[in-house]
């Protein structure tokens, strides 16, 4: 009987020990699982922060008509975008869309690394047409990018630049009309050195350049002419933006950057070796025009009567590293009179 108590004793014990073992068990995997689970969602949560701090964009450019709002976003970034939504405020930073401050974009646009894409239309319907409004996309990551409509863009400082490409490969084609101007009241282009004060309204001018460099150069649309008027020890500056070619003196077209002009290079390069006088001569003329206020804006920019001075700031890229130029080149001034 005694034998049998102690048996039965040794049983219990036993199993006790054994339920003690599988919960320890328990514990550990379920320890075990939930640190992984932890980990798991920490390295989710450090790939999306990585992630996030990689998504670099910009709106290059809009277009709004009525109530349709079409936009141009460059990736700068090393990763893709998806927007998820946009949205448009007033100066007073309160929506225009009252029922929901961004609207879904469905489904996402992607846009690539290095790219630009040109996105809508959608439906947002400007408050006041000469008012400042802001323009917010969202993207899948949480990201904001945002921009001013219009553009109030800065070309990229000069200072960087000046040092390394004081000289540049463009020279401007100094032969008759190789400077001309257009109006709304001088529809043919005409001579721009001197310009009567009746004739200042939505002024554009147009220049002649060469190139004269081994490869043709693509125009940004931070090249500007610069109009200055020193006076009484102040200072006043009005900028003229480049735009599209295809611009006149009653249709200003924004300058495209997705289709920029380009200064072709020397015919000789096709052919044979250049010679130095193919070099001097440079590739064919080609007409570029200065006229908006803002970068890739669709606002004539006007004059007063007055004597300015005047330079003309280039951008391009140039070479296998494709580094970024700014070429300054002054120029002759312009004499707005009775």
């Amino acid at each position: 009987m005694e034998r049998s108590k102690r048996g039965i004793g040794t049983l219990i014990a036993t199993a006790f020990m054994i339920l003690v073992i599988l919960f320890g068990f328990s514990v550990f995997f379920l320890m075990r699982s939930q640190a992984e689970e932890y980990q798991k969602t920490l390295e989710s949560m450090n790939r999306l922060d990585w992630e996030r701090n990689q998504e670099k964009a910009e709106i290059r450019n809009f277009g709004w008509d009525a109530n349709s709002l079409n936009l141009t976003l460059e990736n700068t970034g090393s990763i893709e975008i998806e927007l998820a939504a946009i949205g448009v405020f007033n100066q007073s930073r309160q929506p225009i869309n009252e029922t929901s401050p961004y609207t879904p974009i469905k489904p996402y646009v992607v846009v690539n690394p290095q790219t630009r894409r040109t996105i809508g239309p959608y439906n947002f319907a400007l408050e006041e047409e000469n008012k400042t409004h802001i323009v917010q996309l969202v993207t899948s990551r949480g990201n904001v990018i945002s921009e001013t409509y219009p553009i109030i863009t800065r070309a990229p400082d000069l200072s960087q630049f000046l040092g390394r490409s004081p000289i540049g490969w463009v020279t401007i084609s100094f032969e008759p009309g190789s400077f001309r101007y257009t109006s709304s009241t001088v529809e043919n282009d005409t001579n721009a050195w001197i310009i009567s004060v009746k004739n200042t309204t939505d002024v554009m001018f147009w220049v002649e350049f060469r190139n004269h460099a081994n490869q043709s150069l693509e125009l940004f649309e931070y090249s500007v002419m610069q109009l200055t008027i020193y006076s009484a020890g102040s200072v006043t500056s009005q900028p003229f933006y480049i735009v599209d070619d295809n611009s006149n003196s009653t249709n200003l077209n924004p300058y495209n950057p997705n289709d920029p002009l380009i200064l072709p290079r020397p015919d000789c390069y096709t052919k044979t070796d250049c010679s130095e006088l193919d070099l001097i001569i440079g590739g064919n003329a080609t007409i570029v025009k200065f006229a908006s206020k803002f970068v890739g804006g669709d606002t004539f920019q006007n004059l007063g009567k007055a004597q300015y001075d005047m330079v003309i700031v280039l951008y391009y890229e140039y070479g296998p590293e494709k580094e970024i130029l700014a070429q300054y080149i002054p120029f002759a001034g312009v004499i707005v009179t009775d």
